[in-house]
């Protein structure tokens, strides 16, 4: 009897042992696989973010510099200032405390840079896709502004796709989260479209344009120094090199005299 007892606590005992090291097994083949994963998913990430330019994401940007400029014309001419003081100092000047702190110009202050930004992503639901020139993605609006005149041409080549138009609003919403000091410091500093573009849309890593603007290829022109967002040159007239700024028209060719 104490034999068998014997016999089967061993039996028990090697179940358990083998129990545990299946268990173990399994553990590891999970870490690994976990492992794997993360790698996996770092290096999707890692892509990403990577100094290549994103056709749509660039177009977004674009076109978000464009709404904060016009927005910020409204108020251009603001006299407005904030007053940031908040309390008194122990120096007496002319009788009176001097107070903590300082009165800012509305112009310069944060509070109109987040004005500025509250509704920008909802604009690009009045966006439509232009593809019109190969290796770009251009937005262009849908929706004209009512003090501005509409783009006929660019207009006739929108492609207007609702889903699209959500997407915008989403990599808009993306770009601001991301870099919402950096707008805040170029309505600050006043900078102009170019200035803006350059600080908004281009960098190392995760900026949607890439590194630097691309030369506006033979063929067509660019208004940022025959740099990007570029454009076509119209019939009759052509660009011969890479980066220029305008395109001019075709030579005249006279009609050849038989004798």
């Amino acid at each position: 009897g104490r034999a068998c007892s014997l016999g089967r606590t061993m039996v028990s005992s090697g179940r358990l042992r083998l129990a545990t090291a299946v268990l173990m097994v399994a553990l590891v083949f999970a870490c690994l696989s976990g492992v794997e994963a993360a790698k996996k998913k770092k290096k999707k990430s890692s892509s990403g973010s990577s100094g290549k330019s994103d056709a749509v994401r660039c177009g977004v940007c674009f076109a978000m510099v464009d709404e904060i400029l016009y927005e910020l014309k409204k108020t251009e001419n603001s006299t407005s200032t904030l007053d940031m003081r908040w309390g008194l100092t122990s120096e007496v000047k002319d009788g009176r405390a001097k107070r903590i702190g300082k009165v800012i110009p509305y112009k310069r202050s944060e509070l109109r840079s987040i004005e500025v930004m509250e509704g920008l992503c909802e604009q690009m639901k009045n966006y439509g896709t232009d593809s019109s020139m190969p290796g770009e993605t251009k937005l262009g609006r849908s929706n004209k502004r009512p003090d501005e005149p509409r783009d006929v041409k660019q207009f006739n080549r929108l492609k207007i796709d609702g889903d699209d138009q959500k997407r915008f609003e989403r990599y808009c919403e993306e770009l601001i989260d991301g870099r919402e000091e950096i707008v805040i410091a170029s309505i600050r500093d006043a900078h102009d479209s170019i200035e803006m573009e350059d600080a908004l849309c281009f960098g190392s890593r995760g900026f949607p344009c890439g590194v630097s603007r691309n030369l506006c290829p033979v063929g067509s022109f660019g208004g940022r120094n025959g740099t990007m967002p570029c454009e076509l040159c119209a019939q009759g007239t052509f660009a011969a090199k890479p980066g220029l700024s305008e395109c001019v028209n075709c030579p005249q060719v006279s009609p050849v005299q038989v004798a």
